[in-house]
Parts: C-alpha cells; sequence; structure tokens
C-alpha cells in the first residue's frame, strides 16, 4: 500500500470528521481502540477507511494506565535507541517526523533561544537524563500554559524535529489526569480551557519565563564538531573558495575514528572538485545526523 500526500489536506477540518467507522476523530480521544482489520501502509500509516469499522472502548483512566500498558517511554536512553532504529540511515533516513510518547519523571526550566527564536523546555527521565522540547517562538502562552500545572508531570506527545545538529523534540499532545480519566489536549487543535485558578499560576509562571535564562546547551560533542567542520570545508569548495588545512582535518578525524571521514577530505584535497566535495558534505552530514540520538 502506498501513500502520497494530499495537499489540500486540512488536520484542523480533519479532527472533526468520521474516523475508521467509529465516531468524530474528536470524539475518539483518551478512549481505547479496537482494529480489527487495519490497512497499514509501508511508513506505519494507517489508511483512514477500513473494512470493519473500530470499536471504540471504554476512556483510558489515568496517565498511570498508559504507562502500564508500555506505551510511553520511561528512560531516554531507551528512547535514543528506539529513534536511531526508527529514523534509519544513510539513503534510508526518514525525512517525515517520528512521534514518540514521554512520559517525564519531571520538568526543568523553561527559557526563550533568541538565536533559534524558540522557546526551549527540560524534561528528564528518572535517572536525571535531560531532553530538551521545543516550541514555536510565537507560542508564548502555550509555554506558559504547559509549565503552569502543578500536580503529576503530564505525559507529551512529541515528534522528531528534523534538526541536523541539535536532538529536540517538538510537543503536539498532552496527557493529564482529569476528573472523569485520561485528560487529552491537542496543542494545535484543542482549545485549552482554563481552570479555576489558573490564571494566577500562570502570571506568576510569566515572572520565572521573564527572568529565567535557556536551559543550557548540550555537552559538547568532539566528532559533532568535526564533522561541522568538514561540512564546512565542502562548502567552501563548492563555492569556490579556499579551505585551508583539508589535510591536517582529515588526520584529526583519522585519530578519532572517523576514517570515511579522513578518505574523503583527502580526496577532496587532492581534486578540489565539486563531486568530492559534495561527497565529504554527505558523510559530514550522515555523521551530524547520527550523533543526534546516540
Amino acid at each position: 500500500m502506498k501513500c502520497s500526500i494530499d495537499p489540500s489536506f486540512d488536520p484542523r477540518a480533519a479532527y472533526r470528521l468520521p474516523l475508521w467507522g467509529a465516531g468524530v476523530a474528536s470524539g475518539l480521544i483518551g478512549k481505547a481502540l479496537h482494529l480489527a482489520q487495519p490497512l497499514v501502509a509501508d511508513d506505519d500509516a494507517i489508511a483512514p477507511t477500513l473494512a470493519q469499522a473500530a470499536v471504540a472502548k471504554a476512556n483510558v483512566q489515568s496517565v498511570s494506565a498508559l504507562i502500564d500498558s508500555g506505551a510511553a517511554t520511561l528512560l531516554w536512553g531507551d528512547l535514543r535507541r528506539d529513534l536511531a532504529s526508527r529514523l534509519g540511515a544513510g539513503l534510508r533516513r526518514r525525512t517525515s517526523s517520528v512521534p514518540v510518547l514521554l512520559a517525564p519523571a519531571n520538568y526543568g526550566g523553561l527559557g526563550f533561544n533568541d538565536f533559534a527564536q524558540t522557546y526551549e523546555w527540560e524534561a528528564f527521565d528518572q535517572r536525571g537524563d535531560r531532553l530538551l522540547l521545543i516550541l514555536p517562538g510565537e507560542a508564548h502562552e502555550l509555554a506558559r500554559r504547559l509549565t503552569a500545572g502543578t500536580g503529576r508531570p503530564p505525559l507529551v506527545l512529541a515528534e522528531t524535529a528534523g534538526e541536523l545538529e541539535r536532538p529536540a523534540l517538538r510537543p503536539i499532545t498532552v496527557f493529564f489526569n482529569g476528573v472523569d480519566g485520561l485528560q487529552v489536549i491537542n496543542l494545535n487543535l484543542d482549545n485549552w480551557p482554563h481552570s479555576r485558578g489558573l490564571r494566577a499560576t500562570i502570571d506568576a509562571a510569566k515572572e520565572i519565563i521573564s527572568r529565567r535564562a535557556a536551559p543550557p546547551a548540550s555537552m559538547h560533542n568532539p566528532l559533532l564538531e568535526l564533522a561541522r567542520r568538514a561540512l564546512g570545508a565542502a562548502v567552501s569548495i563548492c563555492a569556490g573558495a579556499r579551505a585551508a588545512d583539508m589535510g591536517k582535518l582529515a588526520r584529526v578525524c583519522e585519530a578519532a575514528g572517523l576514517v570515511a571521514l579522513a578518505n574523503a577530505l583527502d580526496r577532496m584535497d587532492a581534486r578540489r572538485d565539486s563531486v568530492s566535495a559534495l561527497a565529504t558534505a554527505y558523510l559530514s552530514s550522515e555523521i551530524m545526523a547520527g550523533l543526534n540520538w546516540v
């Protein structure tokens, strides 16, 4: 089964339409569904129409039910291995985003990155390992709402942000324990009503955000720096500019175990042509992308 991209697709309209014969999509949120005969594409997408209608069962009762079922990831080491496997490598690397359901033990600072023009929100697992969640720079109110909650840390459905050098995830949906069971807020599709006393919490959060710096950058990775330098040299060659010290950079890459990249740099140093530069750029980009989720 092959899927094609529909340029007329409107997610907000689709959210209000029937899905899988089980009811309107927005009304199925938070329920357990049984699909007897799902039609699954090569990319694991499920067809919107099925030979046999799906059956909507009872509401999921709590965040704990999702965790106990194994649907959510608790440890970021497991998450990185899963993402590295699903994203693939080389010419088989996925270009589309990959979803993950996170169950953070707690959240850290929220800050604004002036350079990237994004909000950055820290999420920690049970071992203190850190992930970075990013929100668009214009999502001021959303950033405040997400960090204003109290009680058990919410679960977050997020997607890979697709940035080459900077592993981060973009929140899509949050899951809370509500009065009548699991409460689900799709950040781009649902209205998020204010609960009693929440406005005061948001106002307090505004004060915190205004004086809180962005979360610290990830630890320096020397292999990433070498790949970045090699990519810069390749770009210079493609642009017809001078790229100095490629031989020296090749020897450092070789000593660091990046033998294929070292060989590519040597060829590019000898030939100074666009073909060898493109080969070096490809290897550099693969190394940079591969270091994201390892």
